[in-house]
């Protein structure tokens, strides 16, 4: 690779002596002796700070008047050289600036030997404690990634102590999301050539990178993720944080993970999409208005697993695979490649669902799986999430049984007060959704009202008073010591994030990111105890 000055836009970051590193899988040693970066002010528009030790070629990032040079946890710098610097970087005093400051911003001056130096403010930000993940695009730029297309890319990704964990030289990257593709930092799917475990995870292909643009701690989705697998949910999503690298240009702060989806690293059901591979042979498409799928006949539908999602009716004519019940449409997240079949036989069952819990039937409590949908509303009620039962709100199927499961909980951008307006209030419900959503804005239509229907059902009313009983230790140590602990720990990463995005929207988008964890834990724990008030659960016990 070329470590010449590079455009703050281009793909590369390692040089030729980084992929011999990355080849042998030689950890890369924190040393007591100084670490010396070469920092090159150019006359191509770009500043560069190449740190040898490492072989990285870091673009410095315009941003608000400073400019940010952003190193990943491994990387320590603590003597800048000047020597092959076309100009130079100069303190009040006139002396060469050779002692930088590591997290904090710098009012210097550059001497172009050309009349009176130039102010200038630099920062060198520095993550701590999570992997750095770093992708090369080749011959494409990250302005080429598009929502619906794969692009080649190499990735490498490297632990905080500067262990290279993976390395893959074939894989793809493409755009994913929905609202969150429309933001200025955009989230990525990355596949692998073959299964490979990243950052300790099961091994699997597909990855998900969650930008988390639109919420200021980068914790709601890791928070509702991990919560909901502590309070007993079957099917929690996995994730770790990582820092996403473009070359040697910081992309930001992301959350790695797995998108629902059954499988063996998944929800570890039979894979009706695999099996289906074996009669498919490019089947058309059919589309009844009410179902949708492909036209084949294909494995017995009964001998696999679904995974199905509600969502809004723009989302399910984009969809291959997908049905409506009397008021909502859901589509097919697994068999994304469902014979008509298979469309109709979990259309049959989430619509005898809908039919028993609207007509309150006395069987509709054995067609679902009341723990399952129990766990899964404390955690939504809790987060106070604004995508509850409108999207991104699964369900799962499991052969042999003849109920829907809850679960997994996904994309939790919005909450936590990230819904504005009515969201805000720490006393308010889920079940309240319809009154609180912007149709005309927001374009939702029709929340779905199961939770709503079987919270007026005593049975299972107790059920889930008795269920929020049982988990409120793990519920109060979430909003005590966990979110502390995830704060603590992505700290760096959220500060060198915020440098460069300054993102976030709703309540709790603060100046000072340490604001934005304040607002969320104290908006949590308002949250508990409003819970605990209103199902008559002392806190004490």
């Amino acid at each position: 690779m070329n470590r010449g000055y590079l455009n703050r836009r281009s793909s590369v970051v390692l040089v030729a002596s980084c992929l011999m590193i990355i080849l042998l899988m030689i950890p890369i040693r924190n040393e007591r002796a100084a670490v010396v970066g070469q920092i090159f002010l150019g006359n191509d528009g770009e500043n560069h700070l190449y740190i040898e030790k490492y072989d990285l070629d870091l673009t410095g990032i315009d941003k608000d008047g400073v400019t940010n040079f952003c190193l990943p946890s491994f990387a320590e710098l603590t003597v800048l050289d000047q020597s092959r610097s076309q100009f130079k970087i100069i303190l009040a005093d006139g002396t060469p600036l050779s002692d930088p400051d590591i997290g904090v911003k710098q009012d210097i001056f550059v001497d172009t030997g050309d009349g009176e130096p130039v102010p200038w403010t630099i920062a060198f930000l520095r993550s701590e404690n999570i992997p750095a993940m770093f992708i090369d695009l080749k011959n494409a730029s990250i302005e080429d990634i598009d929502h619906d297309n794969y692009l080649n890319t190499k990735v490498t990704l490297i632990s905080s102590k500067g262990i290279v964990t993976a390395f893959e030289n074939n894989a793809e990257i493409k755009g994913r999301g929905n609202a969150s593709w429309n933001g200025d930092k955009k989230p990525y799917e990355i596949r692998l050539p073959h299964k490979t475990g990243l950052c300790d995870m099961p091994s699997a292909k597909n990855w998900t990178l969650l930008a988390n643009f639109f919420e200021p701690t980068k914790m709601y989705n890791k928070l509702a993720f991990d919560t909901s697998e502590a309070i007993g949910l079957e099917y929690a999503i996995e994730s770790e944080w990582v820092d996403l690298y473009d070359g040697g240009t910081y992309l930001g702060n992301y959350l790695l993970c797995r998108e629902p989806d059954i499988g063996p690293q998944d929800l570890d059901l039979p894979d009706l999409e695999k099996a289906n591979e074996l009669y498919f042979n490019d089947a058309p498409s059919f589309n009844t208005g009410t179902i949708k799928g492909f036209d084949y006949d294909g494995a017995p539908p009964e001998e696999g697993g679904y995974l199905i999602e509600k969502n809004t009716d723009s989302r399910f004519e984009k969809r291959p695979c997908g049905f409506k019940t009397v008021e909502n449409y859901f589509t097919i997240k697994s068999p994304d490649n469902a014979s008509r079949d298979q469309v109709s036989y979990i259309s049959n069952l989430a619509n005898r669902v809908d039919e028993g819990i609207r007509s309150g039937l006395p069987d509709a409590l054995t067609l679902i799986d009341m723990d399952s949908f129990a766990r899964r509303f404390i955690i939504e009620e809790l987060f106070f999430n604004d995508d509850a039962l409108v999207t991104s709100y699964y369900f799962y199927k499991k052969p042999g049984e003849d109920r829907l499961y809850a679960g997994p909980v996904w994309d939790y951008d919005g909450a936590i007060g990230g819904g504005e307006g009515p969201y805000l209030n720490t006393s308010g419900t889920i079940l309240d959704q319809k009154e609180m959503i912007d149709f005309e804005d927001m374009k939702y239509k029709n929340p779905l009202d199961w939770d709503v229907l079987l919270y007026d059902d005593t049975t299972y009313r107790s059920y889930l008073v008795e269920t929020f009983r049982e988990n409120l230790p793990v519920l109060q140590d979430l909003t005590e010591r966990r979110i502390d602990e995830y704060y603590d720990r992505i700290r760096a990463s959220v500060y060198m994030d915020y440098a460069i995005w300054k993102n976030g929207w709703g309540a709790g988008v603060y100046e000072d990111p340490d604001d934005n964890y304040r607002f969320a834990k104290d908006f949590l724990s308002r949250r508990l105890t409003f819970l605990c008030e209103r199902w008559g659960v002392n806190s004490s016990e």
